[in-house]
């Protein structure tokens, strides 16, 4: 449990590593066909500007020095790269393209666009859902939450225990509860635990397992802990409780059955006895 944040980091990062494969994946055809469009355009530009300036039309191109981001393809994508990443200055590399054409300028903008405002919120976005996804479907994880979230509960429900019974005694009665309950903390406390508090009586009832009309610190963590949950648990609670005590008179019923069969019995025996035989002398 010392761990389970660098666990759940390495859970986390595991369960992303295919959206990054693909993101990379897109990325990089982003960049391509991007940077063949500014690198022919910006080709286009310089041989343009070489004919001009030599008036060879066999003239090779060449590009003047703030155009360098642009020369090729290779470059035209390190460019765009750097361009989102923000290893470079977006001015750096938009301004140049002024003067080569206004398709240029707009497709710089087109892709800042595409690749900084939507691709990369909507890959941040789905890169957030799958690590949350890959942490909830660690059972090992999502065991140790539970486990820490119920000890939590358990020490809560101690210190209320503890605060109510501080001024009265070790263990509480009806009456302690119910006065503890119409205060705002521990009726707040036992809402948030989902235990109604419409029927304190039933609720006191539950909690007090020994039927002892008092209730110590174990009861009523335990009993806490048991009604914790939906509203509808402290009904199905009481029909529960209700249904032990109908068994138990069954089987008080049953007892006493069996006691006035064995009874009646007896009595049976006893009447079918051997009756007294008078004895008439032969003696005339």
């Amino acid at each position: 449990r010392y761990f389970a944040a660098l666990r759940g980091l390495l859970v986390s990062i595991a369960s992303t590593l295919s959206s990054l494969l693909w993101t990379l994946l897109l990325l990089q055809l982003l960049f391509y066909v991007f940077a063949v469009i500014f690198a022919q355009l910006v080709t286009d530009y310089c041989r343009y500007e070489t004919i001009q300036a030599s008036g060879d039309a066999n003239a090779l191109p060449v590009c003047p020095e703030d155009l360098h981001y642009w020369a090729n393809v290779m470059d035209s994508m390190h460019t765009l790269f750097m361009a989102i990443t923000g290893g470079l200055n977006w001015f750096d590399a938009y301004a140049p393209l002024r003067k080569v054409s206004l398709v240029a300028l707009w497709l710089m903008n087109l892709f800042i666009v595409i690749g900084f405002f939507t691709i990369l919120n909507v890959v941040t976005g789905v890169f957030v859902n799958t690590a949350i996804e890959g942490a909830s479907a660690d059972k090992d994880m999502a065991t140790l939450k539970q486990a820490q979230f119920r000890l939590s509960q358990i020490a809560a429900l101690r210190s209320v225990f503890q605060e109510i019974a501080s001024e009265r005694s070790d263990t509480l009665n009806f009456q302690d509860l119910e006065d503890a309950l119409h205060q705002d903390k521990l009726g707040r406390f036992m809402e948030v635990l989902g235990i109604s508090t419409d029927d304190v009586w039933t609720l006191f009832l539950l909690i007090d397992v020994d039927a002892s009309g008092r209730v110590d610190i174990e009861e009523f963590v335990s009993g806490c802990m048991q009604l914790r949950g939906p509203a509808q648990s402290l009904q199905v609670a009481k029909m529960s409780y209700e249904n032990k005590l109908t068994r138990q008179r069954i089987n008080r019923l049953t007892r006493d059955m069996q006691e006035v069969k064995q009874a009646l019995h007896q009595l049976k025996k006893l009447f079918r006895g051997p009756r007294p035989v008078q004895v008439v002398s032969s003696m005339l």
